[in-house]
């Protein structure tokens, strides 16, 4: 099978994929870039710049933002992103559009500078900021909540739910999770 051949067989995969992720059916929409348009990791101006879509570079559009940014899948790796983390955003006008993007899933979003944990597996919560503390929650496999605190050793991260985990509070270890943002922006609690 030629490459291009490949690569058309296991796009249309990948992107089944990761609307199955967000939850929702595909529902076709493209992005044009018209001139350079800079391609942020969050939805935000002031978020970390992931790159730039060059003009006539087309993509396939997979979310939307509530504040109107499109959101694809980069398809590069990227460590141990998963779910809204793993997109890569446009600012609202920045390309043509073909398709229509309010068809597109609506997904929350992480804040610009925020910290958040993935969970890959359940993630045991702990009342206190050692694992010798009551478990007083679990964050599930495919779950992330906001990292609010950190122990000076960075071996405990305390978390605060976020959409879908509201209500979790509580101290969880990183294994068997990974972190999206800079932990070392995060205050330390003890």
């Amino acid at each position: 099978m030629g490459r291009l051949t490949g690569l058309l067989f296991v796009f249309p995969i990948m992107l089944a994929w990761l609307c199955g992720c967000l939850g929702t059916a595909a529902v076709p929409c493209t992005m044009t870039a018209h001139r350079e348009v800079v391609a942020y990791q969050r939805p935000w101006p002031d978020a970390a710049v992931f790159g730039v879509v060059h003009p006539g570079e087309s993509l396939s559009v997979v979310a939307r933002s509530e504040n109107a940014w499109l959101g694809f899948e980069p398809g590069v790796a990227q460590a141990a992103n998963m779910g809204v983390f793993r997109l890569r955003w446009v600012p609202p006008g920045s390309c043509r559009v073909e398709g229509n993007p309010y068809d597109l899933p609506l997904v929350w979003v992480p804040s610009a500078r925020g910290t958040y944990m993935m969970a890959h597996e359940d993630l045991k919560l702990h009342s206190g900021s050692d694992t010798c503390s009551a478990v007083s929650g679990i964050l599930p496999a495919g779950g992330f909540a906001r990292v609010e605190g950190r122990t000076a050793d960075g071996l405990m991260f305390l978390l605060s739910g976020v959409e879908g985990s509201e209500g979790l509070y509580g101290w969880a270890r990183p294994v068997g999770g990974s972190v999206n943002g800079d932990p070392d922006t995060v205050r330390i609690v003890e």
